[in-house]
């Protein structure tokens, strides 16, 4: 038997400011969960935290659980931070939604980001439903300002192809209150749609 939401987190920090995550190992293997349960995976949660780096780090992150519109397996989770994101490599995989790095506040509180030099390869399922929680994303800024350059960004759909699929490299795509401001210069994204699924 499975818990309705189950949630794991490998680090969770909040309220810190001058922080450095440097030239860490993050590894979320899950093999339990089956097709279609929901789990709900966060690599690296940070908030309400100024002034702090986030560099050099490999995160690696894969279940097989996750379905249309629920599960998650984010890599790097935000908010409300002034945060260096550079040099990390994040590679995401889930048969749900996925998204590498999201920036987001309920309460519309902002983040300062800048994302620099990251390789970041997700794989999970992008649906075009209306309500737009079945995003796939390497990075997802709803909150916020977002220096974004020079990243390599791969992303993955498991579903067949639908113009009107949540599939992005770099995107503000679902709505929430606050500001926002992005700029995005010099990176390299690709994506790919209907990827058959390899544990």
């Amino acid at each position: 038997m499975y818990c309705k939401l189950p949630t794991a987190q490998s680090m969770f920090i909040v309220g810190c400011n001058d922080i450095n995550i440097l030239n860490n190992d993050f590894s979320m293997i899950d093999t339990v969960t089956p097709v279609g349960t929901n789990i709900y995976l966060y690599a690296f949660t940070v908030g309400f935290t100024t002034a702090s780096n986030i560099k050099g780090n490999n995160f690696n992150i894969f279940t097989n659980g996750g379905g249309a519109e629920a599960g998650t397996a984010y890599a790097i989770q935000v908010v409300k931070a002034d945060l260096n994101i550079t040099g990390n490599e994040i590679i995401s995989k889930s048969n749900g939604p996925n998204l590498g790095i999201y920036a987001a506040s309920m309460m519309g509180e902002d983040s300062n980001l800048y994302i620099s030099d990251n390789f970041i390869n997700v794989t999970g399922l992008a649906t075009s439903a209306s309500t737009g929680w079945g995003l796939v994303s390497g990075i997802e800024i709803q909150n916020g300002i977002g220096q974004i350059y020079n990243n390599t960004i791969y992303t993955y759909n498991t579903a067949d192809y639908d113009e009107n699929n949540y599939l992005y490299g770099v995107s503000y795509a679902q709505w929430m209150t606050g500001q926002r401001s992005l700029d995005v210069r010099d990176n390299v994204i690709v994506q790919k749609v209907s990827m058959q699924y390899q544990s």
